[in-house]
Formats: C-alpha cells, structure tokens, sequence
C-alpha cells in the first residue's frame, strides 16, 4: 500500500494554539464538534477556489450538502443559487460575500478527527473538501507547517493510503 506524508497535531494543550493565533470553535456549524484552524486567502481563480465552485454546481453532490438542515448557513456565508432553464441550480458567483468566502482557506485540525490530522479546507463548513496530503498543504501554508513543526505543535508522518 502506497504512504502518504501528512501533518499530526502533536500539541494538544489548546492554549498554546491560540498562542500561535489559531481560531478554536467549540462547535462548528452544522456539522458539530470542535474545531481548531487559522485561515489564509486564496485569489479568486486558484485551483482550490474553482473545486469548491465546481462542487456546488454539481448536482449529485448539492443533494448532499444543499438541505434543509444547512440552506440558512449556506445563505449566512453569501452561497446562493438560482434555477437554470434545465432544472438545475446554479451558484452565483458575483455575490460579493461569497466571493470573500470562496477565497477563505483554513488549516484545521476537527475533534471527531481521532488521529488529529491537519486538513487544509474550505470556510464553508458544509463543503466536503478536505486536504490532508502535505505536499498539497504545505504550498499553500509553508510558512505556517515550517513555524509549528519548529514549535513541536505538529510532526509530519506517513499513513497507508488506498490512492
């Protein structure tokens, strides 16, 4: 089975992540659960942006993350739709708060995460895509992944992957 290199929190005291200007939100909307992160921007037309907008406009993934349950959230963080002629439903995106919050990554680590990986995501808590590969993190985050390596708050280790 082929490893992968990721990032573990090796630090659990949360002190000492605020410390380092990590965000801790004991209850992420929607979903549940704590969640520790610090978030960066992205332009508009990066390759992380675009994903996100691809997976809204998707059909077969909008009945999983476009419900009852989450259309408010949604609507709270500027992620709209309207309805094309063939049924389908489309983001808009030149809403101006959804263009601020598309371009809004974070590095989180989630409590329900049982080996505290780093994951690099969306600000849209709904949204599935999570990154834990480091060599795609860690272009966008060097600066940050090379301060809590050196502060001993995460180490790099390889986990079996199925990819």
């Amino acid at each position: 089975m082929p490893k992968l290199k990721v990032y573990v929190m090796k630090e659990t005291d949360l002190n000492k992540w605020a410390e380092v200007g990590y965000d801790i939100q004991p209850q992420v909307p929607v979903f549940g659960g704590m969640a520790i992160f610090k978030e960066t921007k992205v332009d508009f037309m990066d390759k992380f942006p675009q994903a996100m907008i691809s997976n809204y406009n998707d059909p077969n993934k909008q009945k999983y993350f476009r419900t009852s349950r989450t259309e408010d959230y949604l609507h709270s963080i500027g992620v709209n739709f309207y309805k094309n002629a063939d049924g389908t439903h489309t983001v808009d995106q030149e809403n101006e708060l959804f263009r601020e919050n598309i371009t809004k990554i974070r590095l989180a680590v989630f409590e329900n995460d049982e080996d505290k990986m780093l994951c690099l995501c969306p600000y849209d808590w709904t949204c599935p895509i999570r990154i834990y590969a480091a060599k795609l993190i860690y272009p966008y985050m060097k600066e940050e992944i090379d301060s809590l390596l050196k502060k001993g708050l995460i180490s790099a280790r390889y986990v079996e992957t199925n990819a």
